[in-house]
């Protein structure tokens, strides 16, 4: 340890508090590392007076920076943790309300093309690559498939009338419309 005056430990605080009133930084950051550095200003008071060298202002902001790296990371991880469960939620909600009324369906369309009344479906896995539904169909000699994986229809909606509106497994948006066929008769 230095042997410091009071006035060179004095001096040292009081060049922490006159960094803090002259900084000129940007926003809430500024403000989070000022509040920061008057914090730890108390934990080098103490530490001054007891006669450590005043590096151990910066030998502290180093140490500081690095636990800020890792609340950083913790904090991500723990949003990362949070956006996935949330997403599992609403996944599982609109999959669930896609593949029922594919359930119900007895006829779809794809992109306004012709009524389908066959197409393949599988179950919900929990994999957004997961492909759940499958639709073929041939139009003036030319095969035409879309298919649709958990993913892109956890991302799609159902507009107002009813028409499910998603990307399909190219990432092309894709327009479905299921229909429940009813028999007609003369009496209806």
């Amino acid at each position: 340890m230095n042997a410091l005056n009071n006035s060179d430990r004095t001096s040292a605080l009081e060049i922490v508090e006159q960094v803090c009133c002259q900084f000129d930084g940007h926003g809430i950051f500024s403000v989070g590392a000022i509040g920061a550095l008057r914090a730890m200003a108390h934990h080098w008071k103490d530490h001054l007076f007891e006669g450590h060298d005043p590096k151990i202002i910066s030998e502290d902001i180093d140490e500081m920076k690095k636990q800020l790296v890792v609340m950083q990371q913790e904090v991500m991880k723990l949003i990362g943790d949070v956006q996935v469960a949330q997403s599992k939620i609403e996944l599982k909600d609109t999959l669930q309300t896609f593949m029922n009324l594919l359930k119900r369906a007895n006829a779809v369309t794809v992109d306004n093309g012709p009524l389908l009344i066959n197409w393949s479906a599988s179950s919900i896995e929990g994999v957004r690559e997961n492909r759940l539904a499958l639709f073929s169909w041939v139009d003036e000699d030319y095969i035409f498939n879309t298919a649709l994986d958990e993913g892109g229809i956890a991302d799609g909606h159902f507009s107002d009338d009813g028409v499910f509106v998603c990307e399909d497994e190219d990432g092309e948006t894709t327009e479905i419309r299921m229909f429940a066929l009813t028999q007609i008769h003369p009496l209806n």
